[in-house]
């Protein structure tokens, strides 16, 4: 489902190559609504609370902010406890500052997931985890028209054109992280915009899936 994972095996079974073929995934079109003014800018991360997803740096991150005031929300739970009471500990104790809130939703179920998105005026998706392919969540957070800020690992460049409609970052660095969430702050209101609308052009171009399905289901339909 990303070009990364063919050019993958591609580069470890050369003698294969011809049996290797990339359809990509996709999500609904949606309606983009209107982002909010970004006072306070709505940090979202959405995953399971587990140590790929590195939710530790998000915190580090934010302990040293000094920015606008932003709220995070993080959507998800945990099925490690040690780890998952671990940041949320993290996060209470270091995170005590006028000018940062954060929430922890716990698990919201799948089909509530973008009404809630609306509901708490998300500005961005942000991801740190240290390996993804290329997440549902990002599409359909780009379906809705939310720029993404994203680790430059496996498939997540495919979605996340660096300057365009959000930004790479290196999933280990909280300063990257914090100077990147502090660019998407401060920036102008017609940059951000035009961010926003690309985020939702490339769902459209990439990970449309009434397209990418059809595709892919006549493909199988005339596969030899």
């Amino acid at each position: 489902c990303s070009q990364h994972g063919s050019d993958y095996l591609r580069s470890r079974h050369p003698n294969a190559s011809d049996a290797i073929c990339h359809h990509r995934l996709g999500v609904e079109n949606l309606d983009m609504k209107p982002r909010s003014a970004r006072s306070p800018m709505g940090i979202v991360t959405l995953s399971n609370i587990a140590p790929v997803k590195n939710l530790e740096v998000v915190v580090t991150a934010l302990s040293a902010w000094d920015g606008p005031a932003v709220h995070w929300h993080h959507i998800g739970t945990g099925r490690d406890n040690s780890y998952d009471s671990g940041v949320r500990e993290m996060a209470g104790r270091l995170l005590q500052k006028s000018s940062v809130r954060f929430t922890f939703h716990g698990f919201v179920p799948n089909a509530e997931v973008l009404g809630l998105l609306h509901t708490i005026d998300a500005s961005l998706l942000l991801n740190t985890s240290t390996f993804e392919g290329i997440p549902v969540s990002m599409m359909e957070a780009a379906s809705i028209g939310l720029p993404i800020i994203g680790p430059n690992v496996c498939g997540v460049p495919e979605i996340v054109l660096h300057g365009e409609n959000g930004f790479l970052i290196d999933p280990q660095s909280p300063d990257d992280i914090r100077d990147r969430l502090h660019e998407m702050a401060t920036m102008g209101d017609e940059k951000y915009e035009a961010m926003c609308r690309r985020s939702q052009e490339i769902q459209r171009e990439r990970f449309n899936a009434e397209r990418n399905y059809r595709e892919f289901a006549e493909f199988l339909a005339n596969a030899r």
